[in-house]
Order: C-alpha cells, then structure tokens, then sequence
C-alpha cells in the first residue's frame, strides 16, 4: 500500500475545489444592460415631462405533466425591456455625464424589474402543485 501524506495545503487545495464547485450554479443570469441606440427605438412622447420611458415586461410560459396525484410544471420566465416602446429624449440630454446619469436612472428600472421577475418566479417555481389545487 502506499502511503499518501496528507500536507495543510494538499487539504486547503481539496477544501478550495469543493468550496467552489459547491456553490456554482448551472446559469448565472443578470439584468439587461441597456443603452439608448438599441433599447430606446420609440418616438418621444412630446408632451411628457420625462426625459425618458423604459416599458419592461414579463413573460412566462409552462409545460404540464400529471404522474397520479402529482402534478409538475416546468416553467419558463423571460422579461426584459421594450425597445418599440420605450424612449428618450435626446434634446433632454446636454452632456455625457448627464447621458451616463439618465441612462443609469433607467437601468434601476429594468434592474428593479428583473428582481421582481426573479422573485415572483422563485414564488410559482416552487410551489407544491397537485392535482386538487
């Protein structure tokens, strides 16, 4: 038999990897990242007091399967932002900063809705469904 020495860093190496794949996930997913030549394509409504309009939205669609009393549902969520309906107006901005400032305010919007989408879906993903409910 050989005998294997187990050294501190052979075991820190080990407790690394383990660390590591132990908290991977299979997709990391993030927020849309928007900027104003692909995400703001619609016409500024002029008589808007805003600078700009971010019109996000929320989809789902589900597949379902009954096994006896078991009911399971695969579902699908996608959101994001509407660019035929969102806009901006470009005589609003004067500057760079003021660009970077305004398209940052309308980030927080698709931001705030991607955790309302993710949250909503953790709430359906993993609720217990069976055929009497």
């Amino acid at each position: 038999m050989k005998n294997v020495s187990i050294t501190p860093i052979r075991i820190l190496s080990i407790f690394s990897i383990v660390f590591l794949f132990a908290f991977q996930t299979q997709q990391e997913i993030y927020p849309e990242q928007i900027d104003w030549d692909t995400h703001f394509l619609a016409k500024p409504d002029q008589l808007s007091p805003y600078a700009a309009l971010t019109v996000t939205n929320w989809q789902y669609s589900y597949k379902s399967k009954i096994s006896g009393k078991n009911l399971h549902i695969d579902f699908q969520f996608s959101g994001g932002v509407v660019p035929a309906e969102s806009w901006v107006k470009p005589n609003r901005i004067s500057n760079r900063k003021v660009s970077r400032q305004l398209l940052n305010h309308e980030q927080g919007h698709v931001n705030i809705n991607f955790l309302l989408l993710k949250d909503g879906e953790q709430q359906v993903r993993f609720q217990k469904y069976n055929t009497s409910n």
